[in-house]
């Protein structure tokens, strides 16, 4: 009794928390992100992944969270591309949570893991939409890329030739005054597609930013943070990594840009909570220093 009258009293705090909580986990190397919009809306944005199997994040960190926050249903899942540290984690989220949608880009990067998460999504009865611009109540959530033109009509999917990190679902997130960018692993080539899409109404300009690709030197060119100038930005990787992520050269790009830059392998979660007014505060499992 004592433990569903401790759920219910969670449930009711989010229901009635008018502001949005953005929490980057820390899964190691790789990206899961959790969006707590309010009216109790839930966004999971990647659900990290190990390369041999030999840690599930989706068991250990993304679904052990999600319960202690009381949250016992996501209104989405986006997954960003099909990489292992981005994939596999969501394996146990979508059996274990109902899940209303799942979003990809629509590329499966050669991974069998991908057609196995949309078998488990149809199974489950997980619409698969294109992803469109589509409000949660107070937030909107906008693709900004890939893009193909499908019978004279413009959608997401992956264009032909791009590779795995380039094609990855770019979105954008809008609350009040502020928005928040989830770049995925795009490169500088899936960047200058992003960012030339100015040109054609598309708003990139953010007050958040998930660093693209861990911090990675292939990506956050100069050319990309200029035109979202974030006042934040959060790198999601795992320490002393093999990859040697976050690349100096780019960490030095952003403290140029006067960006405050948090990174989960020495901070942990990440969190990030935004007020209706536009007021940012953040938080860090290790301290954010």
């Amino acid at each position: 009794m004592l433990g569903f009258g401790s759920l219910a009293a969670r449930e009711l705090a989010r229901r009635l928390d008018r502001d949005v909580v953005v929490t980057f986990l820390d899964v190691g190397q790789g990206d899961a992100a959790v969006v707590q919009a309010p009216g109790g809306r839930t966004l999971l944005i990647d659900g990290g992944g190990t390369y041999d199997g030999g840690f599930d994040p989706g068991a250990r960190v993304v679904e052990p969270f999600l319960r202690a926050r009381g949250i016992t249903r996501l209104d989405a899942v986006l997954l960003s591309h099909p990489h292992p540290d981005h994939l596999n984690g969501l394996h146990r989220v979508l059996a274990r949570f109902p899940v209303t949608a799942l979003w990809t880009s629509g590329d499966d990067g050669h991974n069998p893991e991908y057609r196995r998460l949309l078998d488990e999504a149809r199974g489950h009865g997980i619409a698969l939409p294109v992803p469109a611009t589509t409000d949660l109540g107070a937030l909107r959530i906008e693709p900004l890329g890939p893009f193909v033109m499908t019978n004279g009509v413009e959608r997401v999917g992956p264009p032909e030739g791009t590779s795995v990190n380039d094609a990855s679902l770019v979105v954008r997130l809008l609350f009040g005054p502020r928005s928040i960018l989830f770049a995925g692993d795009i490169e500088a080539d899936g960047e200058g597609e992003v960012v030339g899409r100015r040109g054609a109404g598309q708003t990139v300009a953010s007050d958040l930013l998930k660093v693209p690709h861990h911090g990675s030197r292939t990506s956050s060119s100069p050319e990309f943070l200029a035109a979202v100038q974030p006042r934040l930005a959060v790198i999601s990787l795992g320490w002393k990594n093999r990859f040697h992520f976050p690349n100096e050269q780019v960490l030095a790009r952003y403290r140029q840009g006067g960006t405050t830059l948090l990174r989960t392998d020495l901070m942990g979660a990440v969190t990030v909570r935004i007020t209706p007014d536009g007021a940012m505060t953040t938080t860090c499992a290790r301290g954010c220093r």
